[in-house]
């Protein structure tokens, strides 16, 4: 079973009021609510308090679809079908790929892990010249 994990006062009461069970530890300010679906790892309590809260929702969604999709495409299209890519497309990725010693599935799959990496060093704040530059600047 999927659970969600809050430490958000109205996070919680939203859940509540929606029929969810809550299980609250005792002296701890966090809280697993269980079930949980997708679409609440995509929502933010703070869409509610902004004007723009739907289409910041949309481009999470958009932006989630693109992440999954995106890569299988490429490596579709370059593994499997490179018939389906124009020529000069096709001559490029190829003399980028000489040399490089792991499939690019593997190197897919490590630059999106390094990636993340990076976002949760970033998102958790340990570094504290990196505090002083706003959260979307840091990612970029």
């Amino acid at each position: 079973m999927i659970s969600h994990f809050t430490d958000r006062p109205d996070v919680v009461t939203a859940e509540i009021t929606e029929g969810k069970i809550v299980i609250l530890i005792d002296g701890t300010p966090h809280s697993l609510v269980v079930p949980a679906v997708l679409v609440q790892f995509l929502q933010s309590p703070d869409d509610y308090y902004e004007k723009a809260g739907t289409s910041e929702r949309i481009f999470r969604v958009i932006a989630l679809c693109l992440s999954v999709y995106i890569p299988a495409f490429y490596i579709a299209f370059v593994n499997f079908h490179p018939g389906l890519l124009p020529v000069e497309l096709l001559l490029s990725l190829s003399s980028q790929a000489e040399g490089k010693p792991l499939p690019i599935v593997i190197e897919l799959l490590l630059f999106t892990f390094l990636f993340q990496m990076i976002v949760q060093l970033i998102t958790a704040d340990r570094f504290e010249t990196l505090t002083k530059f706003p959260k979307d600047l840091q990612i970029i």
